[in-house]
């Protein structure tokens, strides 16, 4: 027992020990991906774009990131070197920036998104809840068929995912979706099903003539 006191009040504090086991239940929605962007902080493979609010509002990344967490028994995000991607604009004396201006500009908009607040409000709400985060290798998901796992090539400017299999939606809703593919996939490897071996292994690639491959 232990005994405190705080102006004129006294306060005991003291331990007991008990046999009742506190259940904790996961969360019973489906698992959910999500890309993160500039535009939409947030969107996510149910198809849903959450709108990011200028500046960052630390209220409003805890009720995402709440909101996730309640509904998702797991929560799939990019993996994301955000101090690599906003590193100086100009470069150095030996290997100077190009295109500065934007490039700064982008800088701004990944700082005031806050996804790297919102990634950590997420993994400790997550586990909370009984739930889990696992964030993958984001590389390639915007140019990954979430289908058929061809690689259908896009400049950045393009917006919308078509593929000749026919699959047809928003860029980032494919990207989340892949996102989603590769988190279940480490998340049954973790759970002793086969190695997933290179990520890349039996993609095709599909590209337009005259297009760059951007993440």
């Amino acid at each position: 027992m232990t005994f405190t006191r705080k102006g004129r009040h006294w306060y005991a504090g003291f331990t007991v020990e008990t046999t009742e086991v506190v259940a904790v239940t996961s969360p019973a929605g489906e698992a959910v991906g999500g890309d993160l962007g500039v535009e939409a902080l947030l969107t996510l493979s149910t198809g849903e774009r959450i709108p990011n609010a200028r500046p960052a509002s630390r209220r409003e990344r805890e009720r995402v990131s709440a909101r996730l967490a309640r509904e998702h028994s797991l929560v799939v995000l990019e993996d994301l070197r955000i101090r690599n991607m906003i590193r100086s604009a100009a470069g150095t004396v030996e290997e100077p920036g190009t295109n500065v201006r934007q490039k700064r500009g982008l800088n701004r908009s990944i700082l005031d998104a806050g996804w790297g607040k919102l990634v950590q409000f997420v993994r400790y709400k997550a586990e909370r809840a009984g739930g889990g985060l696992i964030c993958v290798d984001a590389r390639g998901t915007s140019q990954e068929c979430r289908r058929c796992k061809a690689v259908v090539a896009k400049p950045l400017s393009l917006r919308w995912h078509s593929c000749p299999c026919g699959l047809d939606e928003h860029r980032d809703v494919n990207s989340a979706r892949v996102l989603r593919d590769r988190g279940l996939a480490v998340k049954a490897a973790s759970e002793g099903g086969q190695p997933l071996g290179d990520a890349n292994v039996g993609r095709r690639a599909v590209r337009r003539p005259g297009t760059l491959l951007a993440a």
